[in-house]
C-alpha cells in the first residue's frame, strides 16, 4: 500500500512531490495499526467477560474497515481489518460458551472482504 502512496507521490501530474503527506500517513497508520495490534487486541483477547466482548469489536473493527476503503490510499483499511480478523477468529472460538457466532461470522467475512478488496485495488490501480 506505501509503495503505491510512494509511487503517486513522486509520479503525479504536477510533478511536485508531497513527501510530507506520505510521511504524515505513513506514521498515523503505523501507529494505529500498533495500538491496535499490541494493545487493543491482547486486551480485548485476554477480557474475561461473558459477552464475547472479541466477537463485537471485531465487527466493530470490520465495519469501519469497509467504511474506509474509499479512503484506501491511508492504509485504514489494512489497519482496521486485519485486527477485525484476528478478534473476529477469537469471536468465533468463544462463540459455543459466550454467543455471538454470527457477530464473529460476520465480521470475519467483513474484515476479509475489505482485506481482498484493498489488495485488489491497489494491484489494479
Amino acid at each position: 500500500m506505501l509503495f503505491a502512496y510512494v509511487l503517486d507521490v513522486t509520479n503525479n501530474e504536477e510533478g511536485g512531490a508531497d513527501v510530507r503527506g506520505w510521511i504524515i500517513v505513513s506514521v498515523v497508520a503505523s501507529v494505529l495499526a500498533a495500538a491496535l495490534l499490541l494493545r487493543f487486541v491482547p486486551a480485548t483477547e485476554s477480557d474475561p467477560d461473558p459477552g464475547n466482548k472479541p466477537a463485537r469489536r471485531g465487527l466493530v473493527l470490520s465495519i469501519l474497515a469497509v467504511i474506509t476503503f474509499p479512503a484506501i490510499w491511508t492504509g485504514l483499511p489494512f489497519v482496521l481489518g486485519v485486527p477485525g480478523l484476528v478478534l473476529a477468529a477469537e469471536g468465533q472460538a468463544r462463540a459455543p460458551q459466550q454467543g455471538r457466532g454470527g457477530e464473529a461470522t460476520a465480521a470475519a467475512v467483513l474484515a476479509g472482504l475489505a482485506i481482498i478488496a484493498a489488495i485488489v485495488a491497489s494491484v489494479v490501480g
